[in-house]
């Protein structure tokens, strides 16, 4: 069964708004690695909207961070859960946990996708689409010539 078409479109803009705003970010903001630049190069962003992208990103942080972790420790104590023979009432109490966990993830997601969204212009969006659409191995390739 093939996934629908909006998850490779929100891990797409999801690693977008990653690559453009922390995972170069122990770097000095004038010193960013490649990745950056050439991300910031292909989608012609300005200098004001790698600010806003970082921005958006920090605002959002904590709660990911959260989440992150809460779903983690929720994951184990399943897995201790199962592996200790608990009951059918425990094990659905805590994957319904994990299920909430999953959704509140989700919306976080989403909200990132779309704030990433607001601040690029209508011609970055199409240009972000674009490289969506086209096959995975083609998406890094060097230009032929």
């Amino acid at each position: 069964m093939r996934a629908p078409a909006t998850w490779p479109m929100a891990g797409i803009l999801t690693g977008v708004l990653m690559l453009t705003t922390g995972t170069v970010s122990a770097e000095p903001y004038g010193h960013r690695g490649q990745g950056l630049t050439r991300f910031q190069e292909r989608l012609g962003l300005s200098d004001d909207q790698v600010r806003a992208l970082h921005q958006a990103r920090e605002q959002q942080w904590e709660g990911r961070q959260q989440i992150r972790r809460s779903m983690m420790a929720a994951r184990r104590s399943l897995n201790e859960l199962i592996l200790q023979g608990a009951d059918d009432t425990a094990i659905k109490a805590k994957t319904a946990e994990i299920q909430q966990l999953t959704g509140q993830a989700l919306e976080l997601r989403v909200k990132a996708m779309q704030d990433f969204a607001k601040i690029l212009t209508p011609e970055q969006r199409t240009r972000v689409l674009q490289r969506h659409h086209r096959p995975h191995s083609e998406v890094d390739l060097p230009a032929a010539g």
